[in-house]
């Protein structure tokens, strides 16, 4: 089981895990608060089965501690991937009845009419 000790608020980013024990594992944000516990002991462990069940709860910890912290990166990486993919609808809408010869000729026009439409500090 998970234990949180605290209300949830704002967890500063990045977040880390400590090993504390072979039993405990805390995950902690950016200030060293603590944002949950996880215990071993919540599954049914034995001498049989302790360090695998140990091994398991590490990658568990682990994957949740990356998935926190590449959540931000991981949004901004898709609003890149939308924003190619409205300027590719663009294009194509745009493209509709040219003759392949002038096809080349066209999207350089097109995208250096996008370039000079947008305001300089955004533009990449």
């Amino acid at each position: 089981m998970v234990e949180r000790t605290q209300p949830m608020t704002e967890t500063p980013l990045p977040w880390h895990s400590v090993k504390n024990s072979w039993q405990y594992t805390t995950i902690y944000d950016a200030n060293s608060n603590h944002v949950c516990r996880f215990d071993l002991e919540d599954w049914p462990v034995t001498e049989e089965n302790q360090d695998e069940l140990e091994k398991r709860q590490a990658e568990l910890v682990a994957l949740i501690v990356e998935a926190v912290n590449s959540h931000e990166a991981l949004k901004a990486r898709i609003q890149e991937q939308d924003a190619m993919l409205a300027e590719a609808a663009d294009w194509l809408n745009a493209a509709r009845g040219w003759e392949p010869q002038e096809t080349g000729a066209k999207i350089t026009a097109y995208r250096l009419a996008q370039q000079k439409a947008q305001p300089k500090d955004s533009a990449k």
